[in-house]
């Protein structure tokens, strides 16, 4: 009996601690930063899970932007948290207008800066636009100008982001440069579609 009661103590100091543990290691991680959260309340939690296609999270968040709101985003991971303020190009009626130097289009296999590459390059690729700070007129002219734009499948949503967002931790803590991290979420990769073929003239 003495020995029963002995071991229950020890297991419940056990999950005790082990409780202790997993609060002290939780993280949150806010985008663009912590400060833009804390600074604005023009934001709306949107959930994804609760979207069945790409298309129609996209117009959820054009009605936002129409009422001067942005979306934001929640995505937990085991002990980390992901806090994700975006928006879209569009929203208003129309697209506002941005440099393509200060744009990097990312889809689930490829990124566009110009020219083409692999997923794979997202590290080398966002590194060089986060840091380049007007240098290069390649990339972007500063960190909060650059603007990440996702377009993807619904169900691929959340990993793609876990992906750049944790991409993006790993170059700002190498980095000794303040920056920031603005995604965007897109219908389409090149942020706007390509205009429809003109109609053939024929004679009436």
């Amino acid at each position: 009996m003495k020995k029963s009661i002995k071991f229950l103590i020890l297991f419940l100091i056990f999950s005790s601690c082990n409780e202790n543990v997993d609060k002290s290691i939780h993280k949150e991680f806010y985008y663009p930063n912590k400060s833009a959260f804390l600074e604005s309340n023009d934001y709306q939690l949107v959930d994804v899970k609760s979207f069945n296609n790409f298309e129609k999270l996209i117009d959820s968040i054009e009605i936002l932007k129409i009422n001067s709101k942005k979306a934001y985003i929640k995505i937990e991971e085991d002990t980390t948290e992901y806090n994700i303020m975006t928006s879209t190009f569009f929203g208003l009626g129309h697209a506002h207008k941005i440099k393509m130097r200060n744009i990097i289009s990312i889809s689930n296999d490829s990124i566009k800066k110009k020219d083409t590459y692999s997923i794979d390059d997202l590290k080398k690729i966002l590194k060089l636009d986060l840091e380049n700070f007007g240098k290069n007129d390649r990339y972007s002219q500063s960190p909060n100008r650059l603007t990440i734009s996702v377009t993807t499948d619904i169900y691929k949503l959340e990993n793609l982001l876990l992906k750049i967002c944790k991409t993006y931790n790993e170059i700002e803590e190498e980095s000794s440069d303040t920056l920031m991290l603005n995604i965007q979420l897109n219908h389409f990769m090149g942020l706007v579609p390509k205009p429809p073929p003109p109609l053939p003239i024929t004679d009436e």
